[in-house]
This record gives structure tokens, sequence and C-alpha cells, in this order.
């Protein structure tokens, strides 16, 4: 199976440096990263992104979870820290055929970093 995902936005997006201002990408996969990986281009000191870029993605009943990444790109831009992340269960969702919602992202404490608004939408 496949599903269509757009990053539509993110809000209130926060970084792990309190001096900076986020420089948000998101990173979205299936399959533990080996069956379909896809990043966003990133949003220079925007922590309330207007993104609208969609991804292909593959997944199959085995592997049936969305990882979304925030990752803050630094200072050069050769690098990107985690931020946080969230997991959207697509067993549940594939039987509407279609998903639209905001997604809390965590931090490894479990705090929030923010949200991303996805459209998800299986094929």
């Amino acid at each position: 199976m496949s599903i269509q995902v757009t990053v539509v936005e993110g809000r209130n997006l926060k970084n792990n440096d309190l001096l900076d201002k986020i420089d948000p990408i998101f990173k979205l996969y299936t399959g533990h990263g080996i069956t379909s990986k896809e990043k966003t281009s990133a949003k220079k000191n925007d922590p309330n992104p207007v993104i609208n870029e969609s991804f292909n993605l593959k997944f199959d009943s085995s592997h049936n979870e969305l990882h979304i990444e925030l990752l803050d790109r630094e200072m050069a831009g050769l690098d990107t820290d985690k931020v946080g992340s969230t997991i959207v269960t697509l067993g549940d969702l594939a039987a509407r055929g279609t998903a639209d919602g905001w997604y809390t992202l965590q931090n490894k404490s479990g705090k929030s970093v923010g949200e991303v608004h996805l459209v998800i939408n299986f094929q």
C-alpha cells in the first residue's frame, strides 16, 4: 500500500537551543526508515512555518506506522538536530481513506515541542 502525506504547516515549534529560533525540517518515514523516507525543505527562523509539501510513501501491514521527526537545521546547514517526534498509526486511518489533523510532537522527555498539520490520503 502507499500513502500521500502532505505536511501542511507547523505550529509553535521549539528547538533545543533557547538562544536561536528553529529552522524546522520534517522527516517522514515508514517501515523503520527502510521502506520509505522523505524530508521537507528547511524554513529559516520560523516556529510557525507553512510548508505544503507532499510525499508518496510505501508501507505494509507489518509496519503500519508513519513516523514524523522535527529536525532543526544547524547554522551552516550541514547538520540537523532531532528536536521531537510523533508516530501516526495508519491501520486505524486506512478504513477512512483520508485523515486531516494536527499531531503533537514530543521531545525525549515527553514535553511538547509543537504541532504538525498533516493530510494523509491512502492510495
